[in-house]
């Protein structure tokens, strides 16, 4: 993967042939995969959505000791705001607050004083400049700009080159941000040493710190040390890379544009696997790393002990026959939806925000189902989704992102697993104790949907949810 080696992250359309408006059944989608022609579809009508800044932003909201500088009008910082409330307030912000003169005439001057200025007032250790769709149109020489102050201040200055529109995913800002990452602060592989460190690299890019501190305890169980990267990280676990035993995924669909360039950087493995969700997705994933190490037989000793209790834990748990709408990005959602039916839940419908060729095994699974599963894929776009929650009428809503207000309004329970930790085998004990609390006292729900007022026309409401959803035309 020779990548890294450009300017920025390809997009995902390109690299992927990822998908982010479909509606329709999975038998349908994963023929056009299989056949090698994907077709593209467009919305002819589209509600707001993120953009690869407010993923990019998202994910270096969460780096240590870094400051970040928002080169483009005040606008675009605008998400500082959800982050402070999401997160905490110890990442520095700055803005270069461009105007109608800078977009033309361009702005270099500003974002260099910007730069000087974030660095005098709090000497990060680490500044990113994130470029913004202005600065995509005026061309500025951001580099340039970088390159002086880097040498000027010796700390690392990165620029990451997000414009919300060259991609339609998002998600696509995940890269961006691994791209300046792998670029300038991986080490270069130099001298192999036989002083391999006793950890490896554990790749997350979106998971919350309760998640990724259960995987941690899995691992030191069967004595592995692990080094976090790139989220809640900081440079010294960058420069340790180079010294791990191997690298695995956490999330596969994120993690796999950094985990295989570290891969072939320094020369070792790097795991993909199915994301933890779950009792089995949990206890495969750590037998694969365990395997790599010749740990098996004390990853097994813990198996047998956590899923044992597990076992117990839900042995009067009765879910058989209840239906669940499903609103989760890929690698969750195939892995939750895995779970849930083995403890007896019918999916009624799945609204992914976008989906590509590493999901094609996936969709066969789910395409072998007897009865067809709706499948809707578009962040956002609850007017499309309101249609079929209408038609479908689940009686659990689970979800990761606030758009999940259309399924209380109809008076649905649901399930935010953004702030809910949810992976390994802790995560299974706090998703099946709230679900337990949701369907067994729907009050909330119910006492929200008593407000008659209603946000879509009958006449849209009666109407398909692929109603603007249209193939492109080149």
């Amino acid at each position: 993967m020779d990548f890294y080696k450009h300017k920025t992250a390809p997009i995902r359309e390109k690299r992927l042939s990822t998908v982010s408006a479909y509606y329709g059944d999975t038998d349908t989608l994963l023929k056009e995969y299989k056949s090698g022609s994907v077709n593209q579809r467009i919305r002819t009508f589209s509600q707001d959505i993120y953009s690869d800044i407010q993923y990019a932003l998202q994910l270096i909201n969460t780096i240590k000791d870094i400051a970040i500088v928002v080169h483009g009008p005040s606008g675009c910082s605008v998400s500082r705001l959800y982050f402070d409330l999401a997160f905490d307030d110890s990442v520095k912000w700055a803005v270069t607050n461009l105007n109608e003169r800078d977009s033309i005439m361009g702005s270099d001057s500003k974002l260099r004083e910007a730069i000087r200025q974030v660095f005098k007032a709090y000497s990060p250790k680490l500044i990113f400049v994130i470029t913004t769709p202005v600065v995509a149109i005026n061309n500025d020489d951001v580099e340039s700009v970088v390159d002086e102050l880097k040498e000027e201040y010796n700390i690392p200055i990165i620029p990451v080159f997000t414009d919300g529109f060259r991609s339609k995913t998002g998600v696509s800002g995940y890269d961006v941000v691994l791209h300046a990452l792998i670029k300038n602060l991986l080490p270069e592989k130099g001298v192999d040493s036989l002083s391999k460190g006793n950890f490896i690299n554990l790749i997350s890019v979106s998971e919350n710190f309760n998640d990724i501190k259960e995987l941690v305890r899995l691992l030191n169980e069967i004595g592995l040390q692990v080094n976090i990267l790139p989220r809640f990280s900081g440079l010294e676990n960058f420069t340790k890379t180079k010294d791990a035993l191997f690298s695995v995924s956490v999330n596969p669909d994120e993690a796999q544009y950094p985990g295989i360039a570290i891969a072939e950087r320094y020369g070792f493995h790097y795991l993909q696997l199915p994301i933890p969700v779950g009792i089995k997705n949990t206890s495969f994933w750590f037998t694969e790393i365990a395997k790599v190490l010749n740990l098996e037989a004390e990853a097994e000793k813990i198996i047998t002990e956590e899923t044992y209790h597990l076992g117990k834990y839900l042995d009067n748990k009765k879910f058989e026959g209840k239906k669940v709408f499903i609103n989760l990005p890929p690698a969750y959602a195939f892995g939750i939806i895995d779970f849930l039916e083995d403890i007896g839940f019918e999916i009624s419908a799945i609204k992914m925000p976008y989906i590509d060729i590493q999901h094609l095994e996936q969709l066969e699974i789910l395409a072998s189902h007897k009865t067809k599963i709706p499948i809707l894929i578009g962040e956002g776009q609850v007017f499309e989704e309101v249609n079929i929650i209408n038609q479908l009428k689940p009686e659990l809503y689970i979800s990761s992102k606030a758009d999940n207000i259309i399924a209380i309004k109809e008076g649905i329970p649901v399930i935010d697993i953004e702030t809910l930790p949810v992976l390994g085998y802790k995560g299974v004990y706090n998703l099946i104790d709230k679900i337990e609390k949701k369907l067994y006292n729907p009050s909330f729900s119910h006492y929200l949907s008593t407000n008659n007022d209603e946000v879509y026309s009958v006449n849209w409401l009666q109407k398909k949810g692929n109603w603007y959803i249209k193939q492109e035309v080149k």
